[in-house]
């Protein structure tokens, strides 16, 4: 499907250096691009590598129990520990969301009944199969050992998320009906300038003001009151509702004299009388 949208997909080859004109591929070519998205799969942290215990491809190895042979009191679950697959003998479970919720669950109810002195309960789950949604009707689905595809395929794919969902399902069932019967939306809100997160800066968690300053975030005072805008010029309509904005100096009797502006309102338009 991919093929037949203008990918060009490859296998058994990955970036071994990114530059601002393209990618090295770890083949030798030299892909041309100003564009880079990234998209990699799930590994273990590296930190379990560090605890010199027994490990299996970075994760470590733990008995169905979920405990790791010769440390009693060291559990492992999820993406960290290669659990013993008892549906599927020699085999480990993948390190997918499916086994790691679950897994938690069976570690912290070990870790409770190893306190106590019961017996501990192994892991075991059977997989029921996949669901991959590929966007608008594409998706590929193997519920039960039945392949599926296309429209049958998408089918299951949104019951499974919605019914995996917490909440807001009505929600999201709307959204997803409107865009299978409406055009694409050609308006979005919420856009951000780009001259207030840059690229180039060490901070780019600090939202950057028109002129280039960061707007830190101890511009309002302890008590919760808005404090002042930073001097310097202020283009109309910038200034933040709430917020006073402080006069030059030089101008008659209001030299000294704050302005404040109200919710809603500009510091340029008088209020209507």
């Amino acid at each position: 499907m991919l093929r037949d949208r203008g990918v060009d997909v490859r296998t058994g080859t990955s970036v071994k250096e990114a530059t601002p004109d393209g990618v090295l591929l770890t083949d030798g070519e030299f892909v041309d691009t100003r564009t880079l998205v990234w998209c990699v799969g799930v590994r273990p942290d590296p930190l379990a590598e560090s605890l010199g215990l027994p490990m299996e491809r970075g994760r470590l190895l733990v008995e169905p129990t979920l405990r790791v042979p010769g440390r009693p009191e060291v559990f492992a679950c999820g993406d960290a520990a290669a659990v013993p697959d008892l549906e599927k003998p020699g085999a480990y479970t993948p390190m997918t969301a499916q086994h790691a919720w679950r897994q938690g669950k069976v570690a912290a109810h070990n870790i409770a009944a190893s306190l106590t002195g019961r017996e501990l309960r192994p892991y075991r789950h059977k997989d029921l199969g996949f669901v991959v949604d590929l966007g608008g009707v594409k998706a590929a689905a193997n519920p039960l050992g039945i392949p599926l595809s296309g429209l049958p395929a998408g089918a299951v794919t949104r019951g499974y998320h919605l019914a995996a969902m917490p909440g807001n399902r009505v929600r999201v069932a709307a959204d997803w009906l409107l865009d299978a019967v409406l055009p694409r939306q050609g308006v979005q809100l919420g856009l951000v300038r780009s001259w207030s997160v840059p690229l180039d800066t060490a901070s780019p968690e600090l939202a950057r003001m028109p002129d280039g300053r960061e707007r830190r975030p101890d511009a309002t005072s302890a008590a919760g009151a808005p404090g002042p805008v930073p001097p310097g010029p202020v283009p109309p309509g910038r200034v933040p509702p709430g917020r006073v904005l402080p006069q030059p100096a030089g101008r008659g009797p209001w030299a000294e004299a704050a302005v404040t502006t109200p919710p809603g309102r500009s510091p340029h338009r008088p209020p209507n009388r």
